[in-house]
């Protein structure tokens, strides 16, 4: 499996995208959410083929961006659980 990169922004006027965040944690067990708008998930897809599966679940305006990840990273004031779960899943 790969390590993908997911950034939402909603210009939905309400700020609601639970839609979306529910079909980002339906990629499986592989997903954390490290921010209000950034998750890592394990997937065998292509970043084409999740931005596809998300697309019906955002708003006209909205951004997301899907970034297949590598196995480098570094990162600074995450918690133990977070950098346990790069360590893991990277």
């Amino acid at each position: 499996m790969n390590s993908f990169l997911i950034t939402c922004e909603s210009n939905n006027k309400h700020g609601d995208y639970r839609q979306l965040v529910e079909k980002i944690t339906s990629f499986g067990e592989h997903w954390y959410r490290f921010t209000d708008n950034v998750w890592i998930i394990k997937s065998n897809l292509s970043p084409s083929d999740i931005l596809t599966i998300l697309k019906p679940h955002s708003y006209q305006n909205d951004k997301i961006l899907v970034v297949q990840m590598v196995r480098k990273a570094d990162w600074i004031g995450l918690s133990v659980e977070e950098e346990n779960w790069i360590v893991s899943n990277l």
